[in-house]
């Protein structure tokens, strides 16, 4: 006998497009994600964007030079709340406010990717290399450029 045509445990979702016509400053898009709360961030090559379902807020990256605006990527930790990594470093979002997060550490560095772990360790995949934060205490993990370059012979 069957009883629903979806999977157990599927979940749907329901997205529309958001254009400029919406809000959305810049068309050039590179990182989505939905927060706790279930706003929609995006980041693109020159702000954050929040989008609540029916109009966009727009956080802007303090930075002259528009080619280190671009947003690259999310995470939304339990000990250090919703942080975005930049061409130019980390930011944290906090109400209507956005502000340079650790910038002694990653002054200058491009951060790829975020992630976190139950006990609040935060990982920052950067330019700089992999920084491993923890308990106001930075360790830099750094890799020989050549280890993932195919060898020549």
């Amino acid at each position: 006998m069957l009883t629903g045509l979806q999977p157990a445990g599927a979940v749907s979702y329901a997205f529309r497009s958001v254009s400029g016509t919406d809000g959305l400053n810049d068309l050039m898009v590179s990182a989505f994600y939905k927060d706790k709360s279930g706003y929609m961030w995006i980041g693109t090559a020159s702000a954050i964007e929040r989008f609540d379902g029916v109009r966009m807020r727009t956080y802007r990256i303090g930075d002259e030079n528009m080619r280190l605006r671009w947003v690259n990527t999310f995470a939304e930790t339990t000990r250090y709340g919703l942080l975005a990594g930049s061409e130019n470093g980390l930011w944290k979002i906090e109400g209507d406010h956005i502000n340079a997060f650790l910038p002694d550490i990653i002054r200058g560095a491009a951060v790829r990717s975020l992630a976190s772990d139950a006990s609040g360790t935060l990982y920052i995949a950067s330019s700089k290399g992999l920084i491993i934060y923890k308990n106001g205490r930075s360790d830099i993990v750094l890799f020989d450029r050549n280890t993932f370059s195919p060898s020549i012979g």
